[in-house]
């Protein structure tokens, strides 16, 4: 077993505490003094060397030395020590926490910030690497565990029933239907693709949908027997007999209407005839007086064709010659520009050409002075060699100016020809565009004539073909104004319709029968899939029973175990609910009496029984500090080493024995 002993502690300006050094003998030590004398903060300064924490797990505590008045004091450095045994290596560990000043401007020295130093065994350590050494030899969330009897019974449930399942290793599902395999062989096969949660979670809802298969299908089923049992109450035979009775009369009827009207049809059709005639002589009549009306009008309509025809040639014509005008103004546009723009750059390059003929002139004219060959510092004339090196070199420079001068004026030379030929071409441009404006004219439309449409009246009122066809039109009309009396079947008609009414009422009423063997089909139906859904419900709930057996059986056995780890604690896992199922939970017992009703001396003895089962569980050891010693005449045995913080009134200063 990995054994964590302290057997050293320095403390320098910690929260309350100056200067302290504990020297730990063996495996038990007290540190006694009254209510505010630092008992705990040695706790806290462990805790913070270690993890930059208090004992209350809280980064940002107030660890800095305060005055009488409640006031930081400026400028302590804060450090805590400690000399550790880890399976006989002892290990040094520090942490500081130091305030850096600095001189502002004017000299005065202020507060910047606060920088923190950590060592391993006298070696600088970054946090994280410093860190990294802790959890190598305990990790923070198991030191806490070890070192406080508190801590374990101050989590949720679910980290402490968690924490305890790894602890006793869990049960597995074959060890659970070892107990009973005939009852549990199903549910194992099950096991083997899904969880028991999902397994809990797809029959709740395949059971959810079954009994509202269910739900809908009884009152469904109820429904139509209660349709079976009305149709059944039905007299069908009398009704199909009353039905042929009066069909049979419908018949009779039929035959009386017809020998009635058989003398009205013969009347009838010659009528038909007649308006079938007058609507063709109508037609005919329509057709003569269109093609005599096309006859007269022909000419004009030709004459009429031409006129649109010339007016759209014109149109044409004008708008070609539109187009054209827009087109040179454009182009005369352009070319106005472009000569206006020749004759600046001629003028500008004119003007270079005044400049470089006089800068050339300028140049022609240099001369060496015999001053450029005087040292400028002592005054003395240089010697020949140089001198004549000197002159050499103006004669150079100045030929070289002569031929950058040269090479300037012909570009410009050749510039100011370009524009002049530019100002020649635009010039050419606008007269040929000017010329080309002054040739173009429209089309006048003076010389069109719209034809005017002749009188077709007199002719459509005179042609004799059109008035044979309407006096035969009126003979028609007349024949037809005559009135002819139709038969009066009325009395028929009406007893007819009220023999078909019957009937109909009489075939719906017959049509329940249909209904009712429909109906019998459908409550058949209803009821095997009624059957078949109750029979499901009854195979989900068999396999949730037998997943309650199961879970019961799971939680017996993993109680067991985890009874087995401690001496004094046990822990309930299940809560028995009113319904019979179980539900999880994590509750610390001693002799059936919860945790939260112990008194100080059991709850820090069950803690200690907790931290020697975590630590076998481990396999490693931790010093625990028990807060309130004072309270508990005895604890039971550990293999860790003990730190007791006492509350002796007594002792105004810390008190280490």
């Amino acid at each position: 077993m990995k054994r964590i002993i302290i057997k050293q502690l320095r403390i320098t300006n910690f929260k309350g505490i100056r200067s302290l050094t504990i020297d730990f003998q063996g495996l038990e030590t007290s540190i006694r003094g009254a209510n505010g004398t630092g008992k705990t903060t040695v706790f806290d300064a462990f805790t913070w060397l270690l993890f930059g924490k208090d004992s209350h797990d809280r980064q940002k505590f107030h660890l800095k030395t305060l005055d009488s008045d409640g006031n930081e004091i400026p400028k302590l450095p804060h450090e805590v020590s400690a000399v550790i045994d880890v399976e006989g290596e002892e290990i040094t560990l520090k942490r500081c926490f130091t305030e850096i000043w600095v001189k502002r401007r004017g000299g005065k020295e202020e507060f910047d910030h606060n920088e923190g130093e950590r060592y391993y065994n006298d070696v600088p350590c970054g946090d994280r690497e410093f860190q990294q050494k802790i959890s190598d030899l305990c990790s923070e969330q198991r030191f806490k565990e070890l070192t406080n009897p508190f801590y374990f019974t101050s989590q949720s449930k679910d980290y402490q029933r968690k924490a305890l399942i790894a602890m006793a290793g869990g049960v597995s599902d074959n060890d659970i239907a070892n107990t009973n395999p005939e009852r549990f062989a199903n549910l194992l096969d099950e096991l083997s693709r899904k969880t028991i949660d999902e397994l809990e979670k797809q029959l709740a809802v395949h059971k959810r949908k079954v009994k509202e298969k269910i739900a809908d299908l009884e009152p469904r089923l109820d429904e139509k027997k209660k349709d079976i049992s009305e149709f059944a109450a039905v007299n069908y035979k009398g009704i199909e007999k009353e039905i042929a009775e009066k069909k049979a009369r419908i018949i009779e009827i039929d035959k009386e209407i017809a020998d009635t009207s058989a003398a009205y049809d013969s009347v009838a059709k010659e009528r038909t005839a007649t308006a079938k005639e007058l609507a063709e002589e109508r037609a005919k009549y329509a057709k003569r007086q269109s093609d005599v009306k096309d006859e007269l009008l022909k000419d004009y309509r030709k004459e009429l064709s031409d006129y649109h025809s010339a007016k759209s040639d014109i149109d044409a014509y004008n708008a070609d010659i539109d187009s054209q005008i827009r087109t040179l103004k454009r182009r005369l546009g352009n070319a106005s520009d472009e000569l206006r723009q020749a004759r600046e750059d001629k003028v500008r390059y004119e003007v270079t050409r005044s400049t470089l003929l006089n800068e050339y002139r300028q140049i022609k004219a240099r001369e060496f002075d015999p001053n450029n060959a005087v040292c400028p510092i002592c005054g003395k004339p240089y010697d020949a060699d140089k001198t004549e090196a000197l002159k050499e070199k103006f004669v150079s420079d100045k030929n070289d100016a002569l031929v950058s001068n040269k090479e300037r004026g012909v570009k410009n030379n050749e510039r100011i020809k370009d524009a002049t030929d530019r100002i020649s071409l635009a010039t050419k441009e606008i007269e040929d565009i000017k010329d080309k404006a002054s040739k173009l004219a429209k089309k006048s439309y003076d010389t069109l004539v719209m034809p005017t449409e002749p009188d077709t009246e007199t002719g459509l009122a005179t042609d004799n073909v059109s008035l044979t066809i309407k006096k035969h039109i009126e003979e028609l009309k007349e024949q037809l104004s005559q009135d002819v009396e139709p038969a009066d079947v009325s009395e028929q008609q009406a007893e007819k319709q009220k023999l078909s009414d019957e009937v109909i009422t009489l075939s719906k009423k017959l049509a329940g029968r249909d209904e009712m063997r429909k109906a019998e089909d459908r409550a058949s139906e209803i009821e095997k899939a009624l059957t078949a859904n109750r029979n499901e419900l009854e195979e989900v709930v068999s396999m949730e029973s037998t997943i309650f057996d199961f879970n019961k059986t799971k939680m017996e056995m993993l109680q067991a175990k985890i009874d087995s780890m401690f001496k004094y604690a046990r822990f309930k896992m299940y809560d028995k609910l009113q319904n019979g199922e179980l539900q999880e939970t994590c509750e610390c017992m001693i002799d059936g009496v919860p945790y939260s009703d112990l008194n100080s001396a059991a709850r820090i003895n069950v803690g200690i029984d907790i931290i020697n089962a975590i630590s076998r569980s481990c396999d490693m050891s931790a010093p625990i500090f028990i807060d309130n010693r004072e309270s508990v005449t005895s604890i039971i045995s550990t293999d860790a080493q003990v730190i007791s913080l006492v509350v002796d009134p007594d002792c105004k200063e810390l008190l280490i024995d």
